[in-house]
């Protein structure tokens, strides 16, 4: 399933919402997201705009570890976190 950046803004906005849900589905292994690299970057672009970060109420630390989940870096450690961890800072 490839989601559109509108779901990926919503989640983020939304811990509690359908979009949230889709991702945590995702990692669950129930769905597979697939991403580019140009998707990601728009991911990157619009979920950094001032207005979802402030909606979010997430630092630009805690925006990248919500993306770096979504779009699933490979790392290990204090930086990386699942996407249920990620929505759930969220709803701070």
């Amino acid at each position: 399933m490839v989601a559109d950046t509108d779901v990926i803004v919503a989640a983020m906005r939304s811990p509690s919402g359908a979009s949230a849900a889709i991702l945590r589905t995702a990692r669950q292994g129930k769905i597979t997201l697939l991403v580019s690299v140009p998707l990601a970057m728009e991911y990157e672009a619009t979920c950094s705009e001032a207005e979802h970060q402030l909606a979010a109420g997430l630092s630009e630390r805690e925006i990248r570890i919500f993306l770096d989940a979504v779009v699933g870096d490979g790392g290990a450690g204090e930086n990386t976190l699942s996407v249920e961890a990620a929505i759930a800072r969220s709803e701070r």
